[in-house]
């Protein structure tokens, strides 16, 4: 059962392209010296009900945007997904590359608790605000659910610099911000080290190739039920 610790790492990863899929990668401490990206789990969260329809009528492009747009205005309760092994989720025309929200940096126990629940099938009461494409004080969306998981391990000042960026309706944030390289400090604050346009990515230190393969990924529905009190 994999298991983490307080003092183990984290960073967080996303889609170079605009309105980008972010998720978290995992290194256990005792790996320090394995820096390679074939030794790290990866995690992510969010909501994929209608690109999964068998129908066509139901799963068209337009009848899918359609059904994302309507979350913005009736966000979707009790449907979350965990995705395991998560990758950045590129359209196939495009590189397939991912870009480093942040450095390494060491996760909280509360962090590493929060984690563990989901590994170990406990579930997450992160769970319990419902899923909306652009994120608000009431709903998550894949960005903004991630704070909730690493919040506990970033300072005041740091959470809230990653929350202005990691917030709200992400095609804007992206169109405003593009993608930013933070640098988070062992005291949890956060300081911008670098950025650039979302889409012009090029193998570099803040952008790299995806080396596994998407076939390690899987999903696994989450229901939330009365025992999640994590």
């Amino acid at each position: 059962m994999y298991q983490l610790s307080e003092g183990d790492y984290i960073r967080m990863e996303r889609s170079p392209y605009v309105n980008g899929h972010f998720y978290l990668r995992l290194r256990p401490v005792s790996g320090e010296q394995q820096l390679a990206v074939v030794g790290t789990k990866t995690i992510g969260f969010g909501y994929d009900e209608p690109y999964r329809e068998d129908s066509f009528f139901l799963s068209n492009p337009l009848t899918v945007s359609l059904r994302m747009f309507n979350a913005i205005r009736e966000p979707v309760a009790n449907k979350w997904v965990i995705y395991h092994n998560d990758y950045p989720r590129n359209l196939k025309f495009l590189p397939n590359m991912y870009h480093n929200v942040t450095n390494w940096f060491k996760m909280s126990k509360t962090t590493a608790h929060e984690l563990n629940n989901i590994y170990q099938k406990r579930g997450s009461k992160f769970f319990r605000k419902p899923f909306s494409p652009v994120s608000t004080k009431d709903a998550n969306n894949c960005r903004s659910i991630l704070m909730d998981f690493i919040r506990d391990s970033l300072s005041k000042n740091g959470y809230l610099a990653l929350e202005d960026y990691l917030g709200g309706n992400p095609l804007v944030k992206d169109n405003i911000y593009g993608n930013i390289q933070y640098q988070i400090e062992e005291n949890g604050d956060v300081s911008i080290k670098s950025s650039h346009p979302c889409g012009l990515s090029f193998p570099s230190r803040c952008c790299s190739n995806v080396v596994k393969p998407k076939e390690l990924a899987y999903r696994e529905p989450f229901k939330m039920n009365n025992d999640v009190n994590t």
